[in-house]
This record gives C-alpha cells, structure tokens and sequence, in this order.
C-alpha cells in the first residue's frame, strides 16, 4: 500500500483490514509521541550510525 508521505506499508489481507492499517500508519497512530527532551532541532541532525531502536519501515533507498 503506497501512503502519500512516500512509505510503503505491506499487507497481504483484505483490503479493508489493508485500508485500515495504512490510515493508522500514516496518522501516526502505531509510532508513539515523541519523548520531551527529543527537540525539532535534533531531528534536523544527522542520525546516528547505528540507530537507538530498530525501524520498523524499510531503510530508504540512499
């Protein structure tokens, strides 16, 4: 399922259930908020070479 932010969320069941998961991805719903010492300016830095946590989208084509 292609989301309009560019991610590829991949389901193999009904469409329906299929619909569902990809609105619930894409409004967020599956990533918690992020913690308050996290600042907007951090996310502009480059991320570290080995991430804190396992992603759980697919590594982007660099």
């Amino acid at each position: 399922v292609k989301l309009p932010d560019g991610r590829t969320v991949w389901r193999i069941e009904g469409k329906q259930r299929r619909k569902v998961e990809a609105e619930r991805v894409a409004s967020g719903a599956d990533h918690p908020p992020l913690p308050a010492w996290i600042s907007k300016d951090a996310l502009e830095e480059p991320a570290p070479s080995r991430p804190l946590a396992p992603s759980r989208l697919p590594p982007e084509d660099i």
